[in-house]
């Protein structure tokens, strides 16, 4: 029966490997991570900022996502909030000016950066073959059937045939914090 060793005395070549400062936003070598799914590597034996504390913290996420139940997203599991339901008023769309819903993250944040896009090129902030080139390759879908346009003589048009726009609202509504998605 082959020996594992104790955590305090980790081979040589593993532990001046554990202890390199990590680059953030990287995933730490697969070895270094295979050590920590054996409990070679802990948080406890582990400095801040190395590849090892890197390959502890990864182990650790990865076995708290695989006890998702079905219905059960992992960044619930992890503990992160559930995404907010967002509704934007007035947003240009292919179909015309229209109310959008989002109810994921990525979707919020594309409506938001075209809507602030939107206003720079009407306050004549922004030229217009700037809004196509930026919005021409991005994506613009939003759920099955939406589509934001990209052509700026279509939205400037689409905004003025809309006439002068009600207040404009943005209403966010949070589930409760223990409902999963």
């Amino acid at each position: 029966m082959a020996r594992t060793p104790k955590p305090d005395r980790l081979p040589r070549d593993l532990r001046r490997k554990a202890n390199r400062a990590g680059t953030p936003r990287r995933h730490p070598p697969d070895d270094l991570v295979a050590a920590a799914r054996r409990g070679l590597l802990t948080r406890s034996n582990t400095k801040p900022g190395t590849k090892g504390r890197q390959a502890a913290d990864a182990a650790a996420y990865s076995r708290r996502a695989a006890d998702a139940v079905p219905g059960e997203t992992v960044r619930a599991r992890l503990g992160h909030a559930p995404a907010p339901e967002v509704v934007w008023s007035a947003v240009p769309t292919a179909s015309g000016v229209i109310e959008v819903f989002t109810a994921a993250r990525r979707e919020s944040s594309r409506v938001g950066a075209f809507s602030h896009d939107v206003g720079l090129l009407l306050d004549g902030d922004l030229d217009p073959r700037d809004f196509e080139r930026k919005w021409r390759r991005r994506r613009r879908d939003i759920g099955p059937d939406v589509e934001l346009e990209w052509r700026a003589d279509v939205v400037i048009a689409l905004k003025a045939a809309a006439g002068p726009a009600p207040e404009p609202f943005y209403r966010r509504r949070r589930p409760p914090v223990g409902r999963a998605r």
